[in-house]
C-alpha cells in the first residue's frame, strides 16, 4: 500500500516525520495520514514524494518493485507483520555511516 511504502522509505532514508513534512512543505499530520492510509496524497504531492525518497512513482505507486522494499524485507526490518523494526534501521543506518567514514579516510 502507498502508505506503507512511504514510511518504509522515510525510514530507510533516515528522515523523522518532522523534517520530512518541512521538506514536503506539509504538517507533521499529513505525513501520519498518509502513512496510515487515512489520507491519500495528491499526484502532485506523490511526484514530490517519489522525488524525494529516490524512488520512481512506479514504485511508489508499486506497480513496480521496489528495490528498497525488497532489501528491507530481506534484512528482516519489514517483519512479517508489515510493522518496521526501527532498531534495525538504526543498526544499518550506524554500519552505512561507518562505511562511508571508512571510505572517505581512504581517499585522504
Amino acid at each position: 500500500m502507498l502508505g506503507d511504502i512511504i514510511r518504509i522509505n522515510r525510514l530507510a532514508n533516515g528522515y523523522t516525520v518532522a523534517y520530512f513534512a518541512k521538506q514536503l512543505g506539509v504538517t507533521c499530520s499529513s505525513v501520519y495520514q498518509w502513512e496510515t492510509r487515512k489520507v491519500t496524497p495528491s499526484l502532485g504531492m506523490c511526484v514530490k514524494l517519489a522525488r524525494m525518497l529516490g524512488v520512481s512513482l512506479d514504485e511508489l505507486a508499486e506497480i513496480k518493485p521496489s528495490p528498497v522494499k525488497n532489501a528491507l524485507t530481506q534484512l528482516r526490518v519489514i517483519r512479517p507483520d508489515g510493522s518496521i523494526d526501527k532498531k534495525r534501521i538504526e543498526i544499518i543506518n550506524t554500519i552505512l555511516e561507518a562505511v562511508q567514514d571508512y571510505r572517505m579516510k581512504g581517499d585522504e
